[in-house]
């Protein structure tokens, strides 16, 4: 029988894969060729369940109604436990704390400062700060506080003052020692003058002359280090009037935010978008007004994110931004963040509760962690204050058409937004509900072992769920269906060429509960782009009042053909596409070749546009390699008009002005790999 394909969640059902029509596969394609075995793995797990709890069980657990049900059957009977780690899987488990290798390799990273070898320097600090142990609450560790030091030394050598500064600030709020705190004032004090921050500058001289009465310096030394710092002020004093700060200077204009109008009713939404529902579309956008091509029409922070394991030492778990000198966790090694504000901000609600879980960067399930990041970053307590919340599920919610009507708007962070997205429950198959089951079970079996629920667990037995892990349990069980059907891709921009497309490569997965209620398309009017973990949208072609606004899930026309994608959408998303592509039936990219004229255009037309599209091609490039992304996006979106007036669809020239506007955002605003 068919089973949960938990790969499909990380590379199939992810709604931002995009095709190039030059490429012979997709990228979907080819990462569900490569994970073949993981698939059989999975299936095989279902198998090895069903032969534990033999047939008499399983015909009791097909009998049972709700997802609460379901998941303490499965607990009761320990059937999940199949899924657990064992002997046979090599397990990574090298994320313990260790004073001594941090030493090791502190002492290591010194030798190679030293000999000017900055490369193995940096790998060995970082190393060091990897296995420094530190105190969760205060954040103390001396073996942290050195390695902190030791790396703002080498980032000073090599011009990267604000790195240099954030690690100084590190190591003293790490405990570095009291009796040589001076050194690291001396080294912020010249940082922010080198920067031009002259008032902190100063401030730091001042701190430098304060901690000189605990360092261990001589009588001598303490009266030259007096002299040298108070030359500094006095210098500093001069120029403080004539340098402005040169941090946060960033003009507005160039700010992802103030390119959208807001919506009041679904602020992560353009104000001309609108939600409405058909019980056989679900819920749906509609353009309330027109929107031109270019108009950013979604900017949307997930509820939930998750960065995937081959990047979890390259890559913030919180942010998702690429890390060079990282931030360590306080009690693991597996994990790094940008700075002592993304770590805190993860401890403080989802990875306390993972910190300790080798099995979630290392699990052939791992894609399953988003559901438990989910749930985890969110106090017990939250669930059992709003279960009320979790009891009805409404299909057409914030809709027009929606009886309930919203009294406050449809915000991505509000839980029961993310309650309410699809699940496709209705055509579960027997073999997929167990398989529900049985991985929201490990999810609350680590949730347990992680103290999530303090002593609100069941007092009978360990096969027993208490009142609020039997609610927790099924949240899972809900979870899980949700993100089957309306996880995101959180990408990041690879190799590029001015003479290739942009390469793109996934970071991790996100749940947006606002672009998830837009339908699939496969010829979608926007293009997609990620800014840390926020989705941004941007129409990619000119839009009317009363069009629906799509999305792309999967394959696209151009990339694959009719029958091809509709039983791929139909296996892996329960419906038959009625796009305009579909309805159609546009052929592929090598048959998109003949212009067709609009209505009352003739063959000079045709000719005028195809001098029109290659001079704006050629103009697009030139100002694509001097780095004017906002001038190539307007070329474009402004050629979109003309194209929409002279051609008709299906047509290369409009796949080609997708994959323009596609890429010089990306190129301006979109993550990177490095």
């Amino acid at each position: 029988p068919p089973c949960l394909d938990m790969e499909q969640i990380k590379n199939v059902s992810t709604k931002t894969k995009l095709c190039r029509h030059d490429s012979s596969k997709t990228e979907n394609q080819r990462n569900r060729e490569e994970n073949t075995p993981n698939n059989k793995r999975s299936d095989h797990a279902y198998q090895q369940i069903v032969e534990f709890l033999k047939p008499d069980k399983v015909d009791h657990f097909n009998s049972l109604c709700t997802p609460s049900e379901r998941v303490q059957f499965i607990f009761k009977n320990q059937a999940f436990k199949l899924l657990l780690p064992g002997d046979h899987d090599k397990w990574v488990c090298s994320g313990e704390k260790s004073a001594k290798n941090s030493k090791q390799m502190r002492e290591a990273g010194n030798e190679a400062f030293k000999e000017g070898n900055d490369a193995i320097a940096m790998q060995c600090y970082n190393q060091a700060l990897l296995a420094a142990p530190a105190d969760t609450w205060n954040g103390q560790g001396d073996d942290m506080a050195l390695a902190f030091a030791n790396r703002s030394a080498l980032l000073m050598r090599q011009g990267r003052l604000k790195e240099c500064m954030k690690d100084n600030t590190m190591a003293l709020s790490s405990g570095y020692p009291k009796h040589l705190s001076y050194k690291m004032y001396q080294r912020l004090a010249k940082c922010a003058s080198q920067v031009g921050l002259m008032k902190d500058a100063k401030k730091y001289y001042e701190d430098v002359l304060a901690s000189l009465e605990f360092s261990n310096m001589n009588k001598e030394q303490k009266k030259l280090l007096l002299l040298e710092v108070s030359v500094e002020i006095s210098l500093l004093e001069q120029k403080e009037d004539s340098i402005h700060k040169c941090i946060g200077n960033e003009s507005k204009s160039n700010n992802i935010i103030d390119r959208i109008e807001k919506n009041q009713n679904f602020p992560a939404f353009h104000k001309s978008v609108t939600i409405k529902y058909d019980p056989t579309r679900g819920r749906y956008g509609i353009a309330s007004e027109d929107i031109k091509c270019g108009t950013y029409i979604v900017c949307e922070e997930p509820i939930v994110s998750y960065l995937y394991n081959q990047h979890a030492l390259t890559h913030c778990m919180t942010c998702l931004a690429p890390v060079e000198s990282l931030i360590p966790c306080f009690q693991c090694s597996r994990v790094v963040f940008c700075s002592a504000d993304c770590r805190r901000k993860a401890w403080d609600s989802f990875h306390q509760y993972e910190c300790k879980i080798p099995e979630l960067v290392t699990s052939t399930y791992e894609n399953i962690f988003i559901a438990y990041r989910a749930i985890a970053q969110m106090p017990a307590k939250f669930y059992i204050e709003n279960k009320d919340k979790f009891t009805g599920y409404d299909p057409c919610r914030a809709s027009e058409d929606s009886k309930q009507k919203m009294t406050s708007p449809y915000l991505s962070s509000d839980y029961q937004n993310l309650y309410n997205l699809a699940t496709n429950s209705e055509t579960t198959s027997d073999a997929n509900k167990l398989n529900y089951a049985s991985c929201a079970c490990v999810l609350l079996h680590y949730l347990r072992l992680n103290n999530f629920f303090g002593t609100d667990v069941s007092k009978y037995s360990d096969n027993d769920l208490s009142e609020i892990e039997i609610l927790v349990g099924s949240l899972l069980y809900h979870v899980l269906e949700i993100i089957q059907f309306n996880t995101h891709s959180v990408n990041y921009l690879g190799n590029w060429t001015p003479t290739c497309d942009v390469e793109m490569s996934t970071l991790g997965s996100a749940l947006n509960p606002t672009s998830a209620l837009l339908n699939h398309s496969c010829a979608p009017n926007t293009a997609r782009i990620n800014i840390g973990t926020k989705s941004v949208m941007v129409a990619s072609e000119n839009i009317q009042a009363g069009d629906e606004i799509t999305d792309g899930y999967s394959y696209q026309y151009r990339d694959q053909a009719y029958e091809t994608r509709r039983q791929w959408l139909r296996d892996h998303y329960k419906f038959d596409c009625e796009c305009r592509a579909c309805h159609q039936k546009w052929p592929l990219y090598e048959g998109c070749k003949q212009t067709v004229p609009r209505p009352g255009k003739n063959k000079k037309d045709l000719e005028n546009m195809e001098v029109r599209f290659w001079k704006v091609n050629s103009l697009a490039k030139e100002e694509l390699m001097k780095g004017n992304y906002d001038r190539v996006a307007s070329l474009w979106s402004k050629l979109s008009t003309e194209l929409e007036q002279t051609i008709e669809r299906p047509h290369n020239h409009f796949v080609h002005l997708y994959f323009a506007l596609h890429d010089c955002l990306w190129l301006k605003w979109g993550n990177t790999g490095q």
